[in-house]
């Protein structure tokens, strides 16, 4: 009894050793992370030469990291210090084991750091470089200002107004302005419609939101953080005008400034509101210019939309806009889309996801089908409604690529071409169902371009016909078949019978 009594307090020390040997390493990288550091070290292979241990910074710097050859295939190369992220690095293209950017250290205040790389790896595995220590001693005067400017086009309301902002970052002092964009992480959000971010860029789609919102991009380099921000304000299509034909050459633009509109297609100063317009007053006056005052002018009296013929000479003017038309200006209101006479040969064919070609890494939806050859063919998109119009090529063939996500759920389309008695006609109704994706700050209200379910293209639905068909053929045969093998077995059966005489008669 007494040995079991000195053996436990080593027993208790036992037990404790072993929980720090279990908790440390973990605490230590939680440490280590919060840093922004990663535990496991980079091999030999990976090295930081520039800048050199113990050097000291003044302005700007280039940060270098080289590889060994048979390394690991690097993905993703970032810098930082122990308390800032310094940038991505770039890759040279002549050699993949040369990574690179300048940093200007008047990003951060003067001090003592140590400057090391993150290594992402191909396969997932990342590694951080040996730290090098540096000082940064720039004068104070060279201290450098991070600011960032919001660069949108014109100004656009209507709803399923399709929209691009861009940002710029740069680092201001007495010795001039640095343009840094392509060293600093944009953050996107807004707080109605939806982003798409990329990079310095993001992407705006209003869908059927309506009222006032903003959109914000914030940066960071270095030390510093910097934000910009955009009053936006979406109104509803019932607000989507012309312009009076007296204002039509004098039409507000950016800032207030007059003029042809064409000329305000300049960015707008960071801090500008910016000017939000009745409509779209560019596409009015591209309407306009191409109709004439006169016809323009009973257009605006009459409340009247354009004809088929009139909308094939505008549809150019919807460019800007990437063919999205405001339903105010479509030949057809999309209430009565349904109302037109189905024509059999125009179709909408199928819808699939495709690559974005205006956002990298984002999803796009593209619909595609039949039509008379170089027709020009209108897209409705319900339950929004959302109006786009394409071209058919020589041979018939029309597609449209959707670049703006949609509300979630079921969703139904139809196109609208000129009939050969020059009215419209429509295409037979076409469903489809979108996704819910994720609430976030730059997409509060879950819109996506994520298909979830089609409505079977013209192939699918003929081979079911076709198989249809050949049921009904099959089994028609198989009863007239059968209904001549009974014909023919019953004369069979009466050509064997043997008639047996009446005794009774004979006698």
């Amino acid at each position: 009894m007494k040995r079991a009594h000195l053996h436990l307090p080593f027993q208790i020390i036992g037990i404790l050793l072993l929980v720090f040997a279990v908790l440390y390493p973990i605490q230590q990288t939680r440490a280590d992370e919060s840093n922004g550091n990663i535990v496991q070290r980079c091999h030999a292979g990976f090295k930081l030469f520039n800048p050199a241990a113990g050097q000291t910074l003044k302005g700007m710097i280039p940060v270098e990291l080289g590889v060994s050859s048979g390394t690991e295939k690097i993905e993703k190369v970032t810098f930082r210090t122990d308390t800032s992220f310094l940038g991505e690095a770039n890759t040279n293209t002549a050699n993949s084991n040369h990574w690179f950017m300048d940093w200007d250290s008047r990003s951060v205040a003067n001090g003592s750091y140590s400057i090391f790389g993150l290594v992402r790896n191909n396969d997932g595995s990342k590694c951080r470089t040996e730290a090098v220590p540096v000082t940064v001693a720039n004068s104070t005067a060279s201290r450098a200002q991070l600011v960032v400017e919001l660069r949108p086009l014109r100004w656009q309301g209507p709803t399923n107004v399709s929209f691009a902002f861009t940002a710029q970052a740069k680092l201001k002092n007495n010795d001039g302005v640095v343009d840094v964009s392509d060293r600093v992480q944009f953050v996107w959000s807004t707080t109605v419609g939806t982003l798409q971010p990329s990079g310095k860029s993001a992407h705006f789609f209003s869908g059927p939101a309506v009222g006032k919102g903003e959109v914000v991009v914030v940066v960071s380099y270095g030390s510093q953080s910097a934000n910009a921000k955009m009053a936006v304000e979406v109104v509803s299509q019932e607000q989507v005008k012309y312009p009076s034909p007296d204002k039509a050459d004098d039409a507000t633009c950016v800032n207030g400034a007059t003029g042809e509109c064409e000329d305000a297609e300049q960015d707008v100063p960071n801090g500008s509101d910016g000017v939000v317009v009745e409509g779209d007053s560019g596409i009015a006056e591209c309407i306009r210019k191409l109709f004439g005052d006169e016809r323009y002018k009973q257009l605006l009296e009459s409340g009247k939309r354009v004809n088929f013929s009139e909308f094939k000479q505008v549809q150019a003017c919807f460019a800007q806009r990437r063919f999205v038309v405001p339903t105010s200006l479509s030949p057809i209101e999309p209430a009565k889309v349904q109302e037109l006479i189905e024509d059999r040969a125009t179709k909408i064919k199928g819808i699939k996801n495709v690559q974005s070609t205006v956002m990298d890494d984002q999803q796009a939806l593209e619909l595609s089908g039949e039509a008379s050859p170089e027709s020009v063919v209108i897209l409705y998109v319900f339950s929004e409604p959302l109006v786009l119009t394409t071209t058919a090529d020589s041979s018939g063939q029309w597609s449209y690529t959707l670049e703006d996500p949609l509300e979630p759920g079921d969703h139904e389309a139809y196109i609208v071409v000129e009939g050969e008695d020059g009215e419209f006609v429509r295409s037979a109704s076409f469903g489809f169902a979108v996704a819910q994706a994720e609430a976030s700050p730059e997409n509060p209200n879950g819109y996506s371009l994520d298909l979830t379910a089609t409505t079977p293209d013209d192939s699918q639905v003929t081979a079911s016909y076709l198989i249809g068909v050949g049921l009904v053929i099959i089994a028609a045969l198989i009863v007239v078949v059968r209904l001549v093998w009974r014909k023919k077995l019953g004369k069979t059966e009466a050509s064997t019978t043997t008639v047996t005489p009446d005794k009774s008669a004979t006698s």
